[in-house]
């Protein structure tokens, strides 16, 4: 099955369980359930515990401002025993050594008597724990013996005061917990309706806001892979979206580039074998047809059939380079003697080429370690690339000379030179701007070849050139130490 119908089988679907839509609502949806949940849990949970120990906590801290304030002032201080414990809800009782109450809030109860919150059983029974308390105070949570729902928190401490000891006993009621758990639930049974109903809605935007951008990509792509190379993908305004974007663009443009570069390779190769081949064609013919015994004309004539088949041979041999190249061929490394190849190659141009000035200034002695052979075919693309480019004055400057630790050699011409826009061009395959540099039986694939010998060996390279001004093409390799002998 292929990609596309994989793709428009999903569409079909009402709901895709492996979009990126669906999976940001759902995950959405289930984070606000676990919210919900934790809310119940600690609900029905810790709420009654949590409550009683702040509750035990806050009785405790004013029960000990009680003591405190008894100790500084006496009895004086009753009346700000009296305010604390109404602003708090407590009920408080205050006896001496001997058991009398000294103090109680409320006052006095219904029948107009102070309002005794312990019995005397329970009075000697609390004051035995206290003094068995190693802080001499006791603050726990009990329930009401008559309404076990109903709780409170029960307060009692041992102090002196002027040589006598005094009891400190209160009480504070936390109310029926379990009917404030049932309105709180109620609260929250509604509460959980609504945030539900809000994360629904607000996750199904979210999932296709979020997930718009990244479709538009999808179908973007599509059109992409079908081989429309002139669509554009469009940004969201989220950074990761924007840079995704770019970089696809990016790559749109690249493949758009190398779509350009196989058409003009195709055509580049049937034009190049194409025009040897009629020419071939031709002269056999002729020499069937019409030469016959003329033995000087058919020589003449088979010289043409050799020269092209030649040039069918190199044309071959350049693509097969090409090939090699692109593989993992491996470098046959050694130490050389870099200038004594310059030399060795100038000179075979030189014999080849008469009438053309080739001026040479070559340092002795300069060794690199690289694949003699290859460096060999990049300095015999080179050069050629000059006799074939220069100017009427046919002259070619060769300078190899020590620069920073390397051996780099450039080679001049006073031809029509490259523009800076079509320089990063020449070097490829086939490409416009290498056709439009192309002369005579060159097949548009010697500087692709530079290029993949010389990126094998990590060396510098570049052109520099200036339309109307020549060119000067060059490398780079570090320097090794000559041997000894």
């Amino acid at each position: 099955m292929t990609r596309t119908s994989n793709t428009e089988k999903r569409r079909k679907k009402l709901v895709d369980s492996n979009g990126l839509r669906f999976n940001i609502w759902f995950y959405f949806i289930l984070f606000c359930v676990c919210i919900i949940a934790v809310m119940w849990f600690f609900e029905f949970v810790f709420l009654k515990g949590y409550y009683g120990t702040m509750k035990r906590n806050d009785v405790r801290k004013i029960c000990r401002e009680i003591v405190a304030g008894y100790q500084r002032l006496g009895s004086a201080y009753e009346t700000d025993i009296d305010e604390y414990a109404r602003l708090n809800g407590m009920y408080v009782s205050l006896y001496n050594g001997s058991g009398t109450l000294l103090f109680t809030y409320p006052n006095y109860s219904g029948s107009g008597v102070k309002q005794n919150l312990l019995t005397e059983s329970q009075r000697k029974e609390l004051l035995s724990r206290l003094k068995g308390d190693e802080d001499n105070e006791v603050c726990e949570i009990a329930a009401n013996a008559e309404n076990e729902e109903d709780t409170f928190v029960t307060y009692g401490a041992v102090f002196d005061f002027d040589g006598a000891e005094y009891m400190l006993y209160a009480q504070a009621s936390l109310g029926s917990i379990n009917a404030t758990t049932v309105i709180l639930a109620s609260q929250l049974l509604l509460t959980t309706i609504i945030a539900l109903a809000l994360a629904f809605v607000l996750s199904a935007f979210l999932s296709r806001q979020l997930s718009k951008p990244i479709v538009l990509m999808s179908q973007s792509a599509q059109h992409l892979a079908s081989g429309d190379y002139t669509v554009r993908f469009e940004g969201s305004g989220y950074t990761e979206l924007d840079e995704l974007s770019d970089t696809l663009n990016f790559a749109t443009e690249e493949m758009q580039r190398v779509e350009t570069l196989r058409q003009d390779l195709l055509a580049n190769i049937s034009h190049d074998l194409k025009t040897p081949l009629t020419i071939i064609k031709s002269y056999a013919e002729l020499i069937k047809d019409i030469t016959g015994d003329n033995k000087a004309k058919r020589e003449e004539q088979l010289d043409v059939i050799i020269d092209e088949a030649k040039r069918l041979t190199e044309l071959v041999n350049e693509i097969l380079v090409v090939s090699q190249q692109n593989s993992t061929s491996k470098l046959n490394k050694t130490d050389f003697d870099f200038s004594e190849l310059v030399e060795s190659v100038v000179k075979k141009f030189d014999f080849d080429n008469s009438g053309y000035n080739f001026r040479r200034d070559v340092k002795k002695g300069l060794w690199v370690n690289a694949d003699r052979h290859k460096i060999e075919q990049v300095l015999f693309n080179f050069i050629s690339n000059a006799v074939k480019y220069c100017g009427k004055d046919k002259e070619i400057i060769i300078v190899v000379k020590e620069a920073g630790g390397s051996a780099r050699f450039d080679v001049f011409d006073h031809g029509n030179g490259i523009s800076k826009q079509e320089q990063k061009y020449i070097w490829d395959r086939f490409s416009r701007a290498s056709q439009k540099y192309k002369r005579g039986d060159s097949t548009g694939l010697g500087l692709s070849i530079v290029r993949s010998i010389l990126k094998s060996h990590d060396a510098v390279f570049g052109v520099n050139s200036a339309v109307g001004k020549g060119s000067d093409f060059y490398f780079e390799l570090p320097l090794v130490e000559p041997p000894q002998n």
